[in-house]
């Protein structure tokens, strides 16, 4: 996780948009370029990344993230989207936090983000009216690298060693075994919950971890012993779940991995283009499987990869005039559509300053 960034980097939102038609709620704005990418202003959020994005209704999602001024001080930042446009949210109610580092949402009366400064660690929750805070749970001790999973019925905070859910306005946790690391949780109901990321014993390669909770504790999924660190995880449904990250290469190289589990065995998918970061993974409503990331920057322009099933396609999505590095950080569908949100930053050079507005994105094809 970066915790400083460049003046010059600006946030993006994009929105894959995988069908033609749009709900009037969302319709698609009337001037693309290309690629099918339609930029919308949403206010001058300079020094701004967003690390996370969440969505429950095609008229209702939250994206995560902070925002650096002149002096380098970082502040959390909170957007809404309502259907038309990015609100930045007020502050009442939400603790005050250096970065919110994650968000996640089952409706829009069910919405949770987390994140820290460089003294705490905060979480709150919103009810559909208003923000108030929450206690975090007694063993989160690892600061700044937990991630929220929300379902029906179910609310998950996982750091690196522990992973807790809520239960009866309390939190319950669970270690993890010794040697793993959980970079990733998601859920599709309060049974259907997993995790991620690797493991490492002394003196052995590391591998890579994946667990289920079985309603009591997280029983792990054998994975294949190829070395890959897992950078996300998406779970589309029961038997349908998805790991993206590398694979080391000897010193230096690596190699992008797309893991899918159907309930028996893992399959690699690959990607198409080689020495490649994914740091996201998501799945639309039409089984589209959709990666993108590079933590340092695109050399050239945000890049998304599709596969549909049998084959991956590359999108690409030019950036405004002066911006360059575009880091994709988030996925996130929207549901009811074949879209999907993306959240990330880019960095412009605009004079002797580097300054640049917040941007969003719409893409449809």
């Amino acid at each position: 996780m970066r915790t400083a960034f460049p003046r010059g980097l600006a946030a993006v939102v994009l929105a894959a948009g995988l069908t033609a038609t749009a709900t009037p709620a969302t319709a698609a704005p009337a001037a693309t370029d290309r690629h099918g990418w339609a930029l919308h202003s949403a206010g001058r959020l300079p020094g701004s990344y967003f690390s996370a994005i969440a969505s429950s209704r095609p008229w209702d999602a939250w994206a995560a993230g902070h925002q650096v001024d002149g002096t380098g001080r970082a502040r959390g930042v909170l957007l809404h989207w309502q259907g038309r446009q990015w609100n930045r949210v007020p502050a009442a109610g939400l603790p005050k936090v250096s970065y919110w580092h994650s968000v996640a949402t089952s409706s829009p009366r069910n919405v949770w983000v987390y994140g820290w400064s460089q003294t705490r660690q905060s979480m709150a929750h919103f009810d559909g009216r208003r923000w108030r805070e929450v206690a975090m749970p007694d063993d989160m001790v690892t600061h700044g690298f937990a991630k929220l999973a929300v379902a029906p019925g179910a609310t998950w905070l996982a750091s690196e060693r522990w992973a807790a859910r809520r239960v009866r306005g309390g939190w319950r946790s669970t270690s993890f075994p010794q040697g793993v690391t959980v970079t990733s949780i998601d859920a599709r109901s309060a049974r259907e919950v997993w995790v991620a990321g690797y493991r490492h014993a002394p003196g052995e390669p590391v591998q890579p971890y994946a667990a289920r909770w079985n309603g009591r504790t997280f029983v792990p999924v054998a994975t294949p012993d190829n070395g890959l660190v897992v950078r996300d995880l998406y779970v589309d449904r029961r038997n349908n779940v998805w790991l993206v990250g590398q694979i080391p290469q000897g010193w230096e190289d690596h190699r992008p991995a797309v893991l899918h589990w159907d309930g028996r065995r893992w399959r690699d998918l690959g990607l198409p283009d080689q020495n490649q970061w994914p740091e996201a993974v998501s799945v639309a409503r039409d089984g589209t499987v959709w990666v993108t990331g590079d933590p340092e920057g695109f050399e050239g322009p945000a890049t998304f990869w599709g596969h549909d099933g049998r084959r991956w396609r590359t999108v690409t999505a030019e950036l405004p005039r002066g911006a360059f590095a575009p880091r994709i950080a988030g996925l996130a569908p929207i549901p009811g559509t074949n879209r999907m949100w993306a959240v990330g930053g880019y960095e412009v050079v605009v004079g002797e300053g580097s300054s640049q507005s917040y941007e969003s994105f719409h893409v449809y094809r």
